[in-house]
């Protein structure tokens, strides 16, 4: 099940600052070093994969402003609304899909064929053709019926190696349960998070999101359709980020979690935030504030410490490197304390009834680990 666990803040506060400061995700030295030979496109954004990818409600509702997000669903998606290049948003166009690497009935042998123009293989073709700087890449889910996971998982290898040494930085996910192949799809999952190990390259997990969010085989008929294979997809809530939509729109997550995935990948790549620069705006003053209100002991709206959540570490923090001086109502804290105990709970429970719940998911894994997309897992 998942749970969140609460840290007393006297255990933390007059800790070492070694002890505070936690290692920088896995991938994050890896991915520097293949953006030094980029010389593509800046801010051009592909996305390969097979129909999951292809279907116009992937990726590309993110060009318009969804409801009921958050202040970090917000920032994220104005980031990506301005960074993406915009013919970007139209390699899912119906026209181009196909010689772009994304398409139905496609498996992850795809890429390596030399069928649009030879002798280069396929993923050579699209990523010379288009210079991308980021890539979106999920294959697999047609591969359940037709490879073993090795196989599988040497033609995601060979793939992503080859778009590492294009100098773009992938963004692999893992599949959606599909029905009736329900262990392996998991056995594919589980083959991507360890490829992601070995490759040092950002992962999210959308398999172990869905799995977290519809336990069992609840995700059949909710956030898988009906035909067992594909995430679900209701237009009435296509444009919403509210939890409940979340919980039962499956493109939906697959976008929010594309979105705060790349976001997460510009923040620590493309420009690394000032620790306590919460809101991105390359200062850390008082209005990166509220973010740290709003993901109090919540989600990591606030993390200063990539510790991946929002707590009195990350204040500490915030307070240390604030350019325009401390809030009015902390002024008079010039060094921690006990007092910031008492103040940094206050701020926390008053965030807690002025925000609506938030979500906890993991965007990209911070860590070497069997699961990428959750917080925390007890048997």
């Amino acid at each position: 099940m998942r749970i969140i666990l609460t840290i007393a803040f006297a255990a933390f506060l007059f800790m070492p600052s070694s002890d505070k400061a936690l290692a920088e995700p896995y991938w994050v030295e890896e991915m520097k070093a293949v953006h030094s030979i980029f010389s593509g496109t800046p801010g051009n954004i592909a996305r390969f994969g097979d129909s999951i990818t292809y279907s116009s409600a992937s990726f590309k509702p993110l060009r318009y402003d969804f409801t009921n997000r958050t202040p970090e669903d917000a920032f994220a998606q104005e980031w990506l609304q301005s960074y993406i290049t915009p013919v970007s948003w139209t390699w899912q166009d119906d026209a181009v899909a196909e010689s772009n690497g994304n398409y139905s009935s496609k498996t992850a042998a795809w890429p390596l064929q030399t069928d649009q123009n030879p002798p280069m293989t396929n993923i050579q073709h699209w990523l010379q053709k288009l210079k991308p700087e980021l890539a979106v890449v999920m294959w697999g889910t047609n591969d359940l019926s037709s490879y073993d996971v090795t196989t599988y998982t040497n033609n995601m290898r060979q793939t992503l190696q080859a778009i590492k040494d294009n100098g773009t930085i992938p963004l692999l996910s893992t599949i959606p349960p599909r029905r009736n192949y329900e262990s392996k799809s998991a056995l594919f999952a589980q083959a991507m998070r360890d490829l992601s190990a070995e490759l040092l390259i950002p992962l999210i997990d959308f398999n172990q999101e869905i799995l977290t969010r519809q336990p069992g085989t609840a995700w059949d008929g909710t956030l898988i359709s009906n035909d067992g294979v594909h995430p679900s997809y209701n237009k009435s809530t296509s444009m919403d980020f509210s939890e409940s939509t979340l919980n039962s729109n499956g493109y939906v997550l697959r976008n929010y979690l594309s979105l705060h995935g790349l976001f997460e990948i510009y923040n620590e790549i493309l420009n690394p935030r000032l620790p306590g620069d919460f809101n991105g705006d390359e200062i850390v003053d008082d209005s990166d504030l509220p973010y740290w209100q709003a993901g109090y002991g919540l989600d990591a709206s606030g993390d200063a410490d990539n510790d991946n959540d929002t707590d009195g570490k990350d204040f500490l923090i915030w307070q240390r490197n604030v350019q325009s001086g401390p809030s009015t109502a902390l002024t008079a804290i010039p060094e921690p304390s006990t007092a910031i105990v008492g103040i940094i709970y206050a701020i926390g429970i008053l965030a807690r009834r002025s925000f609506r719940e938030r979500r906890t998911t993991t965007f990209i894994s911070k860590q070497i680990t069997r699961f990428s997309c959750v917080d925390f897992l007890s048997d």
